[in-house]
């Protein structure tokens, strides 16, 4: 997980038009946009299963991921961060809290059922 949120990052810091056009959902009617889109976040459904999240909590692990992340690039692309500490290191430590909540949710709750595929569930 650390190493896709850290591909992603560096991709959306280096593409800001390519990575704004890329965060819209697939309209219904482009089938061809819509595969795209269900491989990318199946890498994420896959990221997840391995911490042992499947089913409804697969889809929450993977909303929370892709917000944090977004939500982090934007802030940090629109040089929202002024403080004397290193974005890279901020975005490393929210990652990490990320990856250790993963791992509690697994560990308190369980493995679920199945792996979800993307698009199943939402």
């Amino acid at each position: 997980m650390r190493a896709i949120a850290e591909t992603y990052r560096k991709w959306a810091l280096d593409h800001p038009g390519r990575y704004a056009a890329i965060v819209r959902a697939p309209r219904p009617a482009d089938e061809e946009y819509q595969a795209v889109a269900h491989e990318s976040v199946q890498i994420l459904f896959d990221v997840v299963a391995g911490f042992g999240l499947t089913d409804e909590r697969a889809i929450d692990a993977v909303r929370a991921l892709r917000t944090v992340i977004h939500g982090f690039v934007g802030l940090e692309s629109d040089d929202a961060f002024h403080m004397e500490r290193d974005p890279a290191d901020s975005y490393r430590f929210v990652v990490d809290t990320l990856v250790n909540g993963m791992r509690a949710e697994a560990a308190i709750n369980g493995p679920g059922t199945a792996p979800l595929r993307a698009g199943e569930g939402s």
